[in-house]
């Protein structure tokens, strides 16, 4: 009996130990076959790319790009007195307007004080006697506040212009006036400038001679306009007529220096206020041109500095190289010329499938 009873455990012993081996066994083997399988997965490396398409149109372009430009500002014109004396009773502009020749600026003991803007400012009464160039000046100043003074020279209708604009401003016996008076004019430089402060006050006197009767806004004292992004500036000689366009006003772009251009422009009057330092703009052609869009990712630059784009090739599905020129274009779209048709589709992503291909 009990050797039986010996030899049913050792067959129990064995079958345990055969069940404990068959268990670990099986997942050891699983994992070595799915470690196997991932290692030859890993040396096939990653599926390669699929081709792909997409259609190409032929469209019109202003080739806009945005420009970053740099601002260095100067204060403004200010308008001096001349030798006044009296009291201030009324004011005749406000901030914001223009003023030209025969603006009425401030009145001071009931005359109006006007704007001139002549070659020089008037240090004495001009009248028939003065120098042919003061005359001269005279006659061209009462033409431009819309008298008639015809010719250099004085001349009755000289003297009839003169007590019409005399009496106009409320000078006192304007009928007997010989002589345009400097007391009555305020001398301004420019034709036009725009009024950003008037430091005058009604019912205080009038100042003195050589203070500031009234001042004009910020004028630029330099201005530069770079690309952004790596672009290129237009070359108005090659390329054409292109608009700078900042703030919501726009002018000519003719280089990256722009200061002349933009001095008195509105760009210039809309900047003032704020007076910023840098400013963001677009520069844009000024004439629509024509070209075929493409993604920028389309095109394909080869070894020999060609650009093409991989025109989708029916008879064989698969792509042939067609020789382009690599114009100007927008955000993420490129303008691009070259023997393509209004149908074709061509290739978006050769940098992933066309490898080093040429474009011949």
């Amino acid at each position: 009996m009990s050797k039986r009873t010996s030899g049913g455990r050792a067959r129990g012993d064995l079958l345990a130990w055969s069940l404990i081996a068959v268990f670990f066994a099986v997942p050891l083997g699983t994992t070595i076959a799915g470690a196997a399988m991932l290692a030859a997965d890993q040396a096939q490396g990653p599926p390669a790319p699929e081709p792909v398409f997409a259609h190409i149109a032929r469209r019109d372009f202003v080739d806009a790009q945005t420009v970053s430009i740099t601002l260095a500002w100067s204060d403004g014109i200010a308008l001096k007195a001349p030798a006044w004396g009296g009291l201030i009773t009324e004011s005749g502009v406000k901030p914001g307007d223009v003023v030209r020749s025969g603006t009425r600026i401030v009145r001071v003991d009931g005359v109006w004080r006007v704007a001139a803007s002549t070659p020089a400012p008037y240090y004495a009464p001009v009248s028939q006697g003065s120098s042919p160039g003061d005359v001269k000046s005279v006659n061209a100043l009462l033409r431009d506040m819309g008298f008639d003074a015809p010719g250099d020279s004085w001349s009755w209708s000289t003297s009839v212009a003169l007590r019409e604009f005399a009496r106009g401003i409320g000078v006192p016996d304007a009928d007997a006036v010989s002589a345009m008076d400097p007391a009555w004019l305020v001398w301004s430089p420019t034709a036009e400038i725009v009024v950003a402060a008037l430091p005058l006050t009604v019912g205080t006197g009038a100042p003195g001679q050589g203070e500031d009767v009234l001042l004009g806004p910020p004028r630029l004292a330099s201005v530069s306009v770079a690309a952004e992004d790596g672009a290129t500036l237009p070359d108005v000689d090659a390329e054409g007529e292109w608009i700078l366009r900042v703030a919501g006003e726009s002018m000519p772009y003719r280089s990256p220096e722009m200061t002349d251009d933009l001095a008195g422009s509105g760009i210039e009057r809309a900047l003032a206020a704020s007076r910023p330092s840098e400013a963001e703009g677009l520069v844009e052609r000024a004439e629509t041109i024509e070209g075929w869009q493409v993604p920028v990712s389309a095109v394909h630059t080869d070894a020999a500095g060609a650009h093409c784009v991989f025109r989708r090739d029916e008879s064989d599905a698969g792509y042939r190289a067609v020789r382009v020129d690599v114009q100007r274009g927008t955000i993420g779209t490129a303008r691009v010329d070259g023997p393509l048709r209004p149908h074709d589709e061509i290739l978006v992503n050769p940098s992933a499938v066309a490898g080093d291909a040429e474009c011949g």
